[in-house]
């Protein structure tokens, strides 16, 4: 990140009466002198010496004529005071509730400079707060947990996942997605890109990785590899900074061809066929809630990786070898990859079988 982080915790607030009493300890001035030479009372410039009472802005200009020190060195030591008060404050009620942190992936967001590489409880909170864009933990359950969801997501019923590493996730890429440069969202180009996008399937990531963000941002689609944070099970996400800019973000949490592309295709779908108002992101399994949805970006990504009626006169040959993989995905113009992990998700063949043919890489390492 471009902002250096620094630490929040101040170590004490210093009000602006101690410096007004050095200046007056230089000038060998009485606090009732000054007081006689600004006309104000001498109860006044004692409170204000003590911390008791504020330095407004007409004590500047009247500090300014007296003492030759200009207002705004005046009023910019009473804002930093007044400042650095409230923070300590601050730093108690962070504190107070520090053990929220914890359930956050603290590791990973200070990996990729979302977060300060410190300890202090204090500064973890602050800055968490700030990149989740809420002011307390209080705001952050309205925002993030309130009744309507955040997102509408497939959750895998093996490894349960973090809601708030998947949140942290999700913010990482809408923050990422807002420092790129991409056209607005243009639907029937996008399709049209999708469409073709299935001959890089056979492409190796080099190849592929660069021209599938440049042709997707120019749809007005902003295409993240973004390694997924611990605790979080999503293999892909679909959410919108505005209504022209569509985020698709992938974790490539597989790391196999099949797996990469089904998502990338789901998430398109996303794009394409629904609303921009919600946040999709695609694990393994269906909520009830959203199953229409999920069925539909399943179905479009399958339909466009493979047609159906292709694919079931493929099955019904009763494929059993690698060679016959590589012969179909050849006529289909797709990776022998994608075929496999479609004869395993359908348990035509068991998970061992024709793993070779599976190409495995990870965009997240070099592209984060």
């Amino acid at each position: 990140m471009a902002e250096a982080l620094r630490e929040f915790r101040p170590l004490y607030a210093v009000p602006p009466g101690e410096t007004l009493q050095e200046f007056l300890d230089e000038r060998d001035m009485s606090q009732s002198e000054l007081a006689r030479r600004m006309g104000r009372p001498f109860k006044t410039i004692n409170e204000i010496i003590n911390g008791k009472a504020a330095i407004m802005p007409e004590t500047a200009i009247q500090l300014e004529r007296v003492l030759g020190v200009p207002a705004n060195f005046w009023t910019n030591l009473e804002r930093q005071y007044r400042e650095d008060q409230a923070r300590v404050r601050e730093v108690e009620v962070l504190e107070r509730d520090s053990g929220w942190i914890e359930l956050f992936p603290l590791r990973d967001l200070k990996r990729t400079g979302h977060l300060p590489d410190t300890r202090d409880k204090a500064t973890l909170h602050h800055y968490l707060l700030r990149f989740l864009g809420v002011a307390s933990k209080g705001a952050w359950e309205k925002v993030w947990t309130a009744s309507e969801p955040l997102a509408t997501f497939r959750q895998s019923p093996k490894l349960a996942a973090s809601w708030e590493s998947t949140v942290a996730w999700i913010r990482a890429g809408v923050l990422e997605a807002s420092r790129v440069d991409a056209r607005p969202f243009d639907k029937n180009r996008f399709l049209t890109f999708v469409r073709s996008a299935r001959s890089m399937t056979r492409q190796d990531p080099e190849e592929f990785a660069g021209p599938l963000v440049t042709a997707s941002r120019d749809c007005g689609v902003v295409v993240l590899f973004l390694r997924p944070f611990q605790g979080v099970r999503a293999s892909g996400a679909t959410h919108w900074t505005n209504p022209s800019r569509a985020v698709i973000q992938l974790s490539n949490r597989y790391k196999t061809d099949d797996h990469f592309w089904f998502s990338f295709f789901h998430e398109a779908a996303h794009v394409c066929l629904h609303g921009h108002k919600d946040v999709f992101i695609e694990e393994e399994d269906v909520r009830s809630a959203t199953e229409q949805r999920e069925r539909e970006a399943n179905e479009f990504a399958s339909e466009l990786l493979i047609p159906q009626d292709e694919w079931e006169e493929f099955k019904a040959g009763h494929p059993s070898t690698n060679t016959a993989v590589v012969q179909f995905a050849a006529r289909m113009g797709v990776s022998p990859g994608i075929v496999v992990g479609r004869l395993q998700q359908e348990r035509v063949w068991p998970r061992t079988q024709g793993n070779g043919l599976r190409r495995r890489f990870d965009l997240s390492e070099g592209l984060e």
